[in-house]
């Protein structure tokens, strides 16, 4: 659970963030989101940046308006009391059950959509 919340915290810090304020004004279209998120993901094997980015996520405050509670309180409700260390993703499923031409087919058509 901390590693999806950790990769959340990263892909908005690296990703989203910095795509919201670039067509804020920009003349001409920006990198797609895709891509974005496929070249930044290679960093969340970086150990240092995965615990990093899993204490922002144990950090971060309740959002009233999210469905659920924040992930150090359903953690500690598993018998967590700090964030636990993760160990970095090395293949995603992505690259072990899709060819590199499927995945960049699929790529394309999103980034088209």
């Amino acid at each position: 659970m901390l590693l999806i919340g950790a990769a959340s915290a990263f892909f908005d810090d690296q990703v989203y963030i910095p795509l919201k304020r670039e067509l804020l004004g920009t003349m001409v279209p920006p990198r797609p989101p895709l891509e974005r998120v496929l070249a930044a993901a290679s960093h969340l094997s970086r150990l240092p940046i995965l615990q990093e980015y899993a204490q922002k996520a144990w950090d971060a405050p309740d959002n009233e308006s999210a469905d659920h509670p924040p992930w150090s309180e359903r953690l500690t409700a598993l018998g967590f009391s700090s964030a636990p260390e993760i160990e970095p993703v090395l293949v995603s499923a992505l690259s072990s059950l899709l060819s590199d031409e499927i995945v960049a087919e699929h790529v394309r058509h999103f980034d088209g959509e």
